[in-house]
């Protein structure tokens, strides 16, 4: 059993070092939407647990690129149907995005690409109640469709040799997250989540949900001040702010 954990350790530690390396050889472009916070999941209140209830959202996420000098500005639209019961939540539903993506890290091709797309998303979390808070592991995943400049710029810097990118348009992904739940009455209920994995990477996120309404926001303090990107990222780090109605 023991041998078994070394392997893997040493596996992972091999993956990870393999990573980076490969990170800092060339410029790595996936597709824009990884590049992106999480959106939160939407937690119906008390009163409303076992009910499908129907949302309609939107939020914008500012975050910095996948190279050096670089930044990802992205809109996306939310259509959810909703279930909520003292143990789990479900999100099921179906969105549609757009965006910028500002290169950097090749000179000839410095500038603005837009992208846009759309695709299902799932997102379940799971939940056991400790006293006045719940404690539960998630996941959220989409098979998303993407189209626009930034493909084809991603095309062109790949015929020519100068990165390496996803040139697909069908890609999908998967996150998952720690989160905490806790009911401030039969109306109201807080979370607390922390996706690790694609899209973001690392986006931690609070959010707040009633009957009516949902919003979430989500803030990574910035460790880079060598480039003036757009929204000044570089002094105030990555966010995203979103909400969502209930119709």
């Amino acid at each position: 059993m023991k041998i078994k954990k070394i392997k893997l350790i040493k596996m992972l530690f091999l993956l990870i070092t393999t990573a980076f390396l490969l990170q800092g050889c060339v410029p790595f472009y996936p597709a824009a939407l990884l590049g992106t916070r999480m959106p939160s999941i939407i937690s119906n209140p008390k009163s409303k647990y076992n009910e499908n209830s129907y949302y309609i959202g939107v939020d914008a996420s500012n975050t910095s690129g996948f190279n050096s000098n670089e930044h990802n500005l992205n809109f996306r639209n939310h259509f959810l149907i909703v279930k909520s019961t003292k143990y789990r939540v479900e999100n099921v539903g179906f969105f549609v995005f757009g965006g910028v993506y500002k290169v950097g890290a090749i000179d000839q091709y410095e500038g603005k690409y837009g992208y846009f797309g759309f695709g299902p998303e799932v997102s379940v979390a799971l939940y056991l109640p400790i006293k006045s808070i719940d404690i539960g592991l998630g996941a959220y995943c989409t098979y998303a469709y993407e189209a626009g400049n930034f493909l084809k710029f991603k095309k062109q810097i790949v015929e020519e040799e100068l990165a390496e990118a996803y040139t697909g348009n069908w890609y999908g992904f998967l996150s998952l997250f720690p989160i905490i739940r806790t009911h401030l009455n039969e109306k109201n209920v807080v979370s607390i989540l922390c996706g690790v994995g694609f899209p973001g990477f690392f986006s931690p996120s609070i959010s707040y949900n009633n009957e009516k309404i949902s919003c979430w926001f989500s803030f990574i303090p910035s460790v880079n001040k060598a480039y003036d990107y757009s929204l000044e990222i570089h002094r105030y780090g990555s966010f995203t702010l979103g909400g969502g109605y209930k119709f």
